[in-house]
């Protein structure tokens, strides 16, 4: 792990992405309980990422992918399906995206070309080695459950362990970059930071009494409420209105979207046939509000 740091430390801005996502994944696989330097400094590198990334193309594509990484759900061919998976919660029926859950889902457990698919796509010697090391303790971890119960809680467990680093113990950077990532605007970038905003949302504990941590969260909704009215696309919306109805469950929380509860109407509406979330969260603001 020491050579991962190592290499995370000199690596072009390009890499750092997928190279801290790799050094955070594995210091968590080692011992989730332990913080120390390593992952400290692998979420520092994410941040900082995420902010050239509004200026960087190069860094932005790779951004998007380690997003998608860090959400967990990917296929044993390689196949990043956070967004696909959230999308499939949230009950939307897009036939492109259904069928590639279907198709993903249809995969043997022991389908054997993840390391060649996924590790493919680096070019570094050192990168290939040390993804290698990844996927032989991401296949030893306690994902892999024939139960599809048990499994989804050992998800939910990484998950969990995943968030405190994110936006635990007061870290509000990765949450400002986040938010400042939805506002730029990139449809890809969007759809990455959605998607993590979605689970992080779905795990999140509620507010401290850090008031800078409150601003970011009350601005991030503003994103999220930004999403649900004009995204680019229909997933956005729906992805939005998934982030908005964990945070509606809240207490706290709740009380910010009230006082954005007459702008998210009409949206929630129109989107109500489509997502149980918008329905659900539609119904949360027409009982609490005279609307």
């Amino acid at each position: 792990m020491h050579a991962i740091h190592d290499y995370l430390q000199n690596s072009p801005l390009v890499q750092r992405p997928l190279v801290a996502t790799l050094l955070l994944n594995i210091d968590l696989l080692i011992d989730p309980q332990k913080y120390g330097l390593y992952r400290q400094q692998a979420v520092d590198a994410i941040t900082e990422a995420l902010d050239s990334s509004l200026i960087n193309e190069g860094v932005q594509e790779k951004c998007c992918k380690a997003l998608l990484i860090l959400g967990g759900r990917f296929s044993l061919s390689g196949k990043l399906l956070t967004e696909d998976w959230i999308l499939k919660v949230a009950g939307f029926k897009d036939g492109s995206h259904a069928n590639s859950i279907v198709k993903e889902a249809d995969l043997d457990i022991g389908d054997s070309t993840l390391s060649v698919s996924f590790i493919s796509k680096f070019h570094s010697p050192l990168f290939l080695l040390c993804s290698i090391i990844f996927i032989w303790d991401w296949c030893n971890c306690p994902f892999f459950y024939n139960n599809q119960e048990d499994e989804e809680q050992a998800i939910a467990k990484w998950l969990r362990n995943l968030s405190v680093l994110l936006v635990g113990s007061g870290n509000k950077s990765f949450l400002e970059a986040i938010s400042n990532c939805l506002a730029m605007g990139n449809r890809d970038l969007v759809t990455a930071c959605l998607a993590t905003v979605a689970w992080l949302t779905s795990i999140l504990p509620s507010p401290t009494d850090d008031t800078e941590l409150q601003q970011t969260l009350c601005t991030l909704i503003s994103q999220l409420k930004q999403s649900l009215e004009s995204g680019a696309q229909v997933q956005h919306k729906i992805i939005a209105s998934m982030s908005l109805l964990n945070l509606s469950k809240i207490a706290e929380y709740r009380v910010m979207l009230m006082t954005i509860a007459e702008e998210m109407v009409g949206p929630l509406r129109s989107l109500a046939d489509v997502t149980w979330t918008a329905k659900e969260l539609y119904g949360i603001i027409s009982s609490t509000t005279d609307l």
